[in-house]
């Protein structure tokens, strides 16, 4: 669609139909709606000249006008790095049906996402085969820090993609980033007022559509996504704002099977547990809205303030069935196959509620020095409020039935000889005696950080020395609190599933090899209104954090026609103090520990261009991995042996950081509408975590002191 000579805007429409909104979408509506405005700068004109002839026209002037891109291209971001980059830009992921960060990252080469606990959607990702505990994360200079229950690794599925303008996967790394990088850092940068010369620009994207596996209650509600993002300038170009939201719903089940046990019996593998066949219902509300301030003056400075808020909520329900065999009991055992009697067949009812939400306040500042310096500044702050509950409740059983298994094939079969009544919801009888529990497992961080950096003559195209140094401070203030509820049914109850069979569901009988749907209120309901009540605090687990990491950066920079080189050194110092519990002889002690560790990281990148178009790089970098808090921050048990001496366990409040060297070769052909690239890396590994016992003897060696860490 072509305007031309309407005025100061033009205006393009465009609709989509898609035959997929996922990979697990088989059939769908999707509508979709951009909007962008962009000034126009001329109109054709026709003018007839003089002494030409009647018929004839002369087409003087012809400008063809269009949207000015507000991102650059992947070419442009990747030669003009300093270090190995790959990117993608808003234009790019707007292409694509992606409805989280996390999904889009999977299009970089290198980059795979990592499914969430019990989804089949992408939560985090791993760079270079390294999950997101071993990478850091950033949003337009800042830390990005909204972590999992017990690891480092930053949750990019609350980031809608609609947030981004480009986002870039640092494969190696510079010393000016976060040395918790041992797979790589992600650079998120969002839109600004001034992209595309400060031309106005509003694109908003909709969508609804439905899955194949909709629901197990058939409800048959929509999934939507809604999403729009604008900018502008005003006070003659000085000043500009950028704001956008986007919210969404999805809501679909997944099926799956499970073996929960083995043994060996006469030197043949057989099932030892349950053998479930599960449908597992998942609904998700993601809510984002966000916006900037900004501020340019002709070139020499740039400032903005941003506010962010992202929520995510995830409803999971995991209807569980199958049998449960004993090794006692299988006969006939061969590689995958058996035959069984008197074995009990079960269903229960897992859940699984997450609400995570991120406010992130943000603002930085760029100024310029001379003709070839520049200060960098940012600071912000982020409170993130991470709440979990899982739930399990005890199952329905129904005993004395004989079959065979089969789990040498990819779907693994159990068919069972029919007795009287297994098909009968009312003969399956809740257990009693066990408990059924919900976990609650909420943790909140505060996370404040700081950074200032000097660059000098080290822009895209500087030729001869430059060097660029700078300062970091992060504080991460967490708090961690679980608590687990259990609800036992004493003897004698009887609860029977008929009782609790959903009734929105599809008419359903009980198989024995599967799930039934129950109604999860009218469950739970009865287990809290008649069991026993208890509560675990987990006294040990609970823990107060407040970490602080101080880093400084200096780099030398040289460019020489076609070659160039930066020598780097990072030096990051991490210090915490942490208060949490530790039970000595079954009494629980308050403890406060501090621990400290320097880590000295050197780097070099180096490039080299064949021809205009052909560019070689090389680089040496050292990075660090923090240990997980599951690793450190817990809480230890110390009892006495049977001599009186102490045998401890838990976690190493003094654990360092693991350690990487990594070297990097790559290759890049720069072609005039794309690029193709060659890379090679190898990463040598020390000092990663892993669990040991220790034994101290004393000279006639017996043991005085056993650690268990």
């Amino acid at each position: 669609m072509e305007l031309n000579g309407v005025g100061e805007a033009a205006l393009a429409l465009q609709s989509t139909l898609g035959e997929s909104m996922r990979n697990v979408l088989k059939r769908s509506l999707l509508a979709g709606i951009a909007v962008a405005c962009a000034p126009t700068t001329a109109a054709w004109a026709q003018t007839a000249e003089p002494n030409a002839q009647p018929d004839t026209a002369t087409l003087e002037d012809v400008v063809v006008t269009g949207l000015r891109s507000v991102s650059g291209t992947r070419q442009e971001i990747k030669r003009e790095a300093q270090g190995i980059v790959d990117s993608l830009t808003s234009e790019q992921i707007e292409r694509t049906p992606d409805l989280s960060l996390a999904e889009s990252l999977e299009r970089i080469a290198g980059v795979n996402g990592v499914i969430g606990f019990q989804v089949s959607e992408s939560r985090t990702v791993t760079v270079r085969g390294f999950d997101a505990r071993y990478n850091s994360f950033s949003i337009d200079g800042n830390p990005i820090w909204n972590s999992s229950r017990n690891n480092r690794g930053t949750q990019l599925d609350v980031f809608p993609t609609s947030v981004v303008n480009q986002v870039s996967v640092f494969k190696s790394v510079t010393a000016d980033l976060d040395a918790n990088s041992i797979g790589g850092h992600v650079g998120l940068r969002t839109l600004r007022a001034f992209d595309g010369g400060g031309r106005p620009y509003l694109t908003a994207r909709s969508s609804i559509g439905g899955y194949d596996q909709e629901s197990l209650t058939g409800d048959g509600a929509l999934d939507y996504r809604v999403s729009f993002a604008g900018k502008r300038t005003f006070a003659d170009g000085r000043w500009g704002v950028v704001i956008g939201a986007e919210t969404q719903r999805y809501d679909y089940y997944d099926e799956y099977n499970q073996v929960t046990g083995y043994a060996q019996v006469g030197g043949v593998d057989v099932v030892s547990g349950s053998l479930f066949r599960g449908l597992f219902q998942h609904r998700t509300q993601r809510d984002a809205l966000y916006g900037k301030v900004e501020y340019g003056a002709q070139g020499d400075l740039y400032g903005f303030l941003s506010l962010n808020y992202f929520r995510q909520q995830d409803e999971d329900d995991s209807h569980r069935g199958g049998v449960f065999l004993s090794p006692a009991r299988i006969t006939g055992a061969a590689s995958g196959t058996g035959n069984f009697t008197n074995a009990v067949t079960e269903v229960y009812l897992e859940r699984y509620d997450l609400d995570r939400e991120t406010f992130l306040a943000a603002s930085g500042f760029d100024f310029r020095v001379g003709d070839t310096g520049a200060i960098n500044v940012r600071a912000s702050y982020t409170r993130y409020d991470n709440d979990e509950t899982t739930s399990r409740t005890e199952r329905f059983q129904f005993s004395g039935l004989s079959g065979s298994y089969d789990i040498s094939r990819t779907d693994p079969a159990v068919t069972l000889i029919p007795r009287a009544g297994f098909d009968d919801a009312t003969n399956y009888v809740y257990r009693t005696n066990r408990d059924a529990f919900i976990n609650q497992i909420p943790h909140k961080d505060d996370v404040y950080s700081l950074r200032a950096d000097f660059n000098g003559n080290t822009q895209p195209g500087a030729q001869g020395f430059g060097v660029s140094t700078g300062l970091y401070f992060r504080r991460l203030d967490r708090q961690f609190d679980r608590t687990q509820l259990n609800y036992r049914q004493p003897t004698g109850t009887t609860f029977r599933l008929s009782t609790v069979v959903d009734p929105d569901a599809p008419s359903q009988r009980p198989t024995g090899t599967g799930p039934l749907i129950v109604d999860p209120d009218s469950l739970w309901s009865f287990i809290r209104a008649n069991g026993t009540f208890s509560q675990n605090d987990f006294l040990t687990a609970d823990y107060n954090l407040v970490e602080d990491v101080v880093a400084g950066h200096a780099s030398l920079h040289y460019n020489l026609g076609r070659f160039g080189a930066i020598l780097g050194v990072r030096v990051e110092d991490t210090s915490y103090t942490n208060q949490n519990g530790e039970l000595r002889s079954g009494v629980v002690v308050p403890v406060d520990r501090n621990f400290e560790y320097t880590e000295v990281l050197p780097n070099a990148q180096l490039r080299f261009d064949l021809t205009p178009d052909f560019r070689l790089r090389a680089a040496y970098t050292e990075t660090l991995g923090r240990p997980d808090f599951v690793d450190f921050a817990f809480g230890r048990t110390v009892n006495l042996d049977a001599n009186g001496n102490p045998v401890i366990s838990g976690t190493n409040p003094f654990l360092k950081p693991r350690q990487a060297e990594s070297y990097d070769l790559s290759a890049e052909y720069y072609l005039q509408n794309g690029l193709v690239s060659l890379g090679l890396f190898s990463k040598e590994l020390t000092n990663e975590t892993f669990t040991q016992r220790i034994e101290t003897r004393d000279a006639s060696g017996l043991i005085i002191l056993t650690e268990t860490t």
